[in-house]
């Protein structure tokens, strides 16, 4: 069809100083099955599952 994806990665920085609990607890929620829908639903290639560890 002609149509040819353009991507690029994206990185998730995290300030240290910050409550590592919250922290820990967002970075596994975004690599979960529900967090890498919401990647996909708003247009971003989610992580495959190799990657998600």
């Amino acid at each position: 069809k002609g149509l040819y994806p353009i991507w690029r990665y994206l990185y998730v920085y995290v300030n240290p100083a910050l409550d590592k609990g919250e922290v820990a607890k967002y970075l596994t929620w975004i690599r979960s099955d529900e967090g890498q829908k919401i990647v996909k639903d708003v247009g971003y290639f989610p992580l495959p599952k190799n990657l998600r560890e």
